[in-house]
């Protein structure tokens, strides 16, 4: 059994990622415009 905050814990680090790589994507899409 996984601990909850430990979950929760990597939840957020793929969401932080997840949102990086977006703001980038749109950034790069921006600027090519």
């Amino acid at each position: 059994m996984v601990p909850s905050d430990r979950y929760e814990k990597v939840q957020k680090e793929a969401k932080k990622a997840c949102s990086t790589r977006l703001l980038r994507i749109t950034m790069r899409a921006t600027k090519g415009s």
